[in-house]
């Protein structure tokens, strides 16, 4: 298996990051060489990832870095870096990132053919895609096998839920018809939240068919992934903790299932 999937949606604040990384992690812990790559210019992933960001010296390691696949030539050669965990590694965001948007179209297609080159050395690609619906989100919509959104269920999360579903089938039907859409994972949940638990109802209602069947609780131990460095689910001392790790370590799998045998046979499974 070698599978590229990206984690996209074009609203802040729905926990892309949180959701590629633990996804990557998961993979990691599998055994399956595992690769992340970090569109996102403010390099949250590649900091938790192996603590380097946009700015931080990048250029004197000599290692690939994501804004190099929007260049034929650019970085080739280039060793790819090693994370902090096992098994995984990552190309890392730089400054270049902020200048994607201004590429000629031509580029997306540059990036799909590198990605692609990059990507058969590993059995998982996961991307970290920025929150706004540009070069750098579209790309690997064009290069990747399949693709999830984290949505969270506030008062916009049903439009922004609503926009990404429609554009990965607008990418689908025109521009990569491989594409698989495994679904929409709802995240920070609080199920004592009766807004929430309204915009999940309407989830429910509009947009079953392409909700992944867990839900990622609101949880200060998930936020704490930017200190920790670490899964939810690594050395988890306390009980809610443990029980929280259970949760994302189980939509993780699901979606990496879905990712290896397709999201059809991945939902049937789960009804």
């Amino acid at each position: 298996m070698s599978r590229i999937i990206t984690c996209a949606i074009h609203k802040g604040g729905s926990g892309k990051t949180t959701a590629a990384y633990h996804l990557a992690r998961r993979s990691a812990e599998r055994g399956w060489r595992t690769l992340i790559v970090d569109l996102d210019g403010q390099g949250n992933a590649s900091v938790v990832a192996a603590g380097v960001g946009p700015g931080s010296g990048l250029d004197s390691s000599g290692s690939l870095r994501a804004a190099d696949l929007f260049d034929e030539e650019e970085g080739r050669g280039k060793p790819i870096l090693s994370s902090h965990a096992p098994g995984l590694f990552l190309l890392p965001a730089d400054m270049r990132l902020l200048d994607v948007e201004r590429l000629p179209f031509e580029a997306m297609g540059t990036f799909r053919t590198r990605l692609q080159e990059v990507s058969k050395g590993f059995d998982a690609t996961i991307i970290d895609t920025p929150p706004t619906m540009g070069m750098a989100m579209l790309a690997p919509m064009l290069a990747s096998d399949c693709a999830f959104a984290p949505v969270v269920p506030d008062g916009f999360g049903f439009a922004g839920a609503m926009s990404i579903v429609e554009r990965v089938s607008d990418i689908k039907s025109s521009q990569n018809p491989d594409l698989q859409f495994l679904g929409l994972l709802v995240n920070r949940w609080s199920k004592r939240d009766r807004d929430q638990n309204k915009v999940v109802a309407e989830f429910e209602a509009e947009l079953g068919a392409f909700l992944i069947p867990h839900k990622i609780p609101h949880s200060t131990a998930i936020s704490a992934l930017s200190h920790t460095r670490q899964p939810v689910w690594h050395r988890a001392k306390s009980g809610s903790t443990r029980e929280v790790g259970k949760v994302v370590r189980a939509a993780m799998d699901w979606v990496l299932d879905a990712a290896s045998i397709g999201p059809a046979a991945a939902l049937a499974g789960a009804r």
